[in-house]
């Protein structure tokens, strides 16, 4: 079983590109100030994944929960604790983004 941290900031809009179990994915991140929330985007691996507009919830299966099965699971934790969803400037320092490889499910 292996956890990864995925290198996340707080810019309230980003792109960048990760590996996962050795396929390369492209995320997007971004804040709705309406909502007060983020999001993710995923893209690429060998399936060509297309994830579009997970909101970023503390201690939730980020993915599964939508029938994504190809990969394995994002899990962002709150390291205060709190187990409050992330605010606008936290993403990152306060709040982390873990995945899960899929052969631990």
């Amino acid at each position: 079983m292996a956890i990864f941290k995925v290198p996340i900031t707080n810019s309230a809009y980003s792109t960048f590109a990760y590996s996962l179990e050795g396929e390369i994915y492209s995320f997007t991140l971004r804040y709705n100030r309406t909502t007060g929330s983020w999001y993710m985007d995923l893209e690429g691996g060998t399936d060509t994944i297309v994830i579009r507009n997970i909101k970023l919830v503390t201690n939730l299966r980020l993915i599964r929960q939508h029938g994504y099965q190809q990969i394995g699971e994002f899990l962002l934790l709150d390291q205060e604790k709190k187990e409050e969803d992330p605010d606008e400037y936290g993403l990152g320092d306060r709040w982390i983004l873990l995945y899960i490889e899929k052969d631990t499910f």
